[in-house]
């Protein structure tokens, strides 16, 4: 008898979902019940515009746990075991950012969430000299190669660490 695998359906290419306001998302999050706020936050670094306008326009809390398990299927690297590897990796990373940083949104928690554990983070606190800062190590990441660094840095005025961008951004010129 063939095995059949199950295909997570995809809500994004339902031509019937449309793009939400910003003003629009704020007011459908605020009507969703507590489960399903939190899981938007929990997966916030993670879940696409696409798939945040999905969930916002579904109607029942059934549509939503039918979302919410279609959701992890299709970030499952391999259906055929009986748990999905990435969720799992994806609740420690969650544990261990909760109980490292101060804020789940911080650019290092997101960086975290989404790249996991470095290898190696190198602290500098020389506050004399230069704002506190750390480089995380990674021995490979996609997209990056071997041996990737990246620096994050406590601003002068900020309330957490930021991720160095050598161009800049609006907010550091």
């Amino acid at each position: 008898k063939p095995q059949t695998t199950q295909t997570a359906k995809d809500p994004t290419q339902d031509p019937g979902v449309r793009k939400l306001s910003r003003r629009e998302r704020k007011d459908a999050i605020r009507q969703l019940p507590d489960k399903y706020r939190e899981f938007l936050d929990k997966v916030e670094p993670i879940i696409l515009s696409d798939e945040v306008n999905a969930f916002l326009s579904l109607e029942t809390d059934a549509q939503r746990d039918v979302f919410i398990e279609e959701f992890w299927l299709r970030r499952d690297p391999d259906p055929k075991t009986g748990y999905n590897e990435y969720e799992e990796d994806y609740q420690r990373r969650l544990e261990t950012v909760k109980t490292r940083f101060k804020y789940l949104a911080s650019e290092r928690s997101r960086f975290l969430l989404i790249n996991g554990e470095p290898g190696e983070i190198i602290d500098f606190k020389c506050e004399n000299y230069i704002q506190p800062s750390q480089i995380w190590v990674y021995d490979y990441l996609p997209g990056f190669g071997e041996k990737a660094m990246f620096l994050f840095y406590y601003p002068k005025y900020g309330s957490d660490y930021r991720l160095y961008n050598p161009t800049g951004s609006r907010d550091e010129r």
